[in-house]
């Protein structure tokens, strides 16, 4: 039964032991949430409750590169983890709740307001290594995936226009600079149906359309010089 308000040491013990109850369901149910967490980014779930984390692969620099980054996914994934640490401790207190000992202004809460569960920083840490390596382990399969794509690595040196250049102005015979028209040509015409546009693996979802466009477009791109550059040389030789 709740004491009366002018009964102060039987308030304080009451308030006290209602604190102490709370305590304990907010560490059990912090335990089940950071469980439930890292069995749902370890894959330990059925495959409907499974993340899907959009990662897109762009070529720049002259390599493949995921876009977010796996470092910036990983540091959000731990975040969340920070994230359930930081709310299981700014519980306020039941009294707190009634009595409004929160600063207004800054929306926190008093000292010795809030709940203090007893979580293990150990325990949390354990937890965290657990989730790394198994989004470390799980990012192999992406990088995996898009190794086909190195197959057409000169592609990705389109980025550079002094290496585009360069790899135009070389000396071929007319047999060889028809057979590149007609290697770019083709390359333009079958990238969007020699990869697929998207495909998910482990807990990624990866997109890869941007990149089969802009690398179609490179063939094009080169295709296009290739013929500007057999049309200038046909000129050069009617005039001589």
């Amino acid at each position: 039964m709740v004491p009366k308000a002018n009964e102060q040491s039987r308030m304080i013990s009451f308030f006290n032991c209602v604190a102490t109850l709370m305590q304990s369901n907010l560490l059990e149910l912090f335990k089940e949430s950071l469980l439930e967490y890292k069995n749902f980014i370890c894959m330990k779930m059925e495959a409907k409750h499974r993340p899907k984390f959009i990662v897109k692969f762009i070529s720049r620099h002259n390599q493949l590169l995921p876009v977010p980054s796996f470092e910036e996914w990983e540091y959000g994934v731990l975040g969340v983890v920070d994230m359930l640490v930081e709310v299981s401790n700014s519980f306020p207190r039941m009294e707190a709740k009634i009595f409004g000992d929160w600063d207004t202004q800054e929306g926190t809460p008093a000292p010795g307001t809030t709940l203090k569960p007893t979580i293990d920083p150990a325990e949390v840490q354990t937890i965290k290594t657990e989730i790394t390596n198994s989004f470390r382990e799980q990012t192999k399969g992406p990088m995996a995936y898009v190794e086909v794509y190195n197959q057409h690595s000169f592609l990705f040196e389109g980025d550079n226009e002094d290496t585009m250049d360069v790899f135009i102005i070389e000396e071929r015979t007319w047999d060889q600079m028809v057979e590149q028209v007609i290697k770019f040509h083709n390359l333009s015409q079958d990238m969007g149906t020699t990869f697929e546009p998207k495909t998910l693996i482990g807990i990624f979802d990866i997109h890869c359309d941007d990149l089969i466009r802009n690398l179609g477009n490179k063939a094009s791109e080169l295709r296009d010089k290739f013929l500007d550059k057999m049309i200038h040389t046909l000129h050069v030789q009617l005039k001589e």
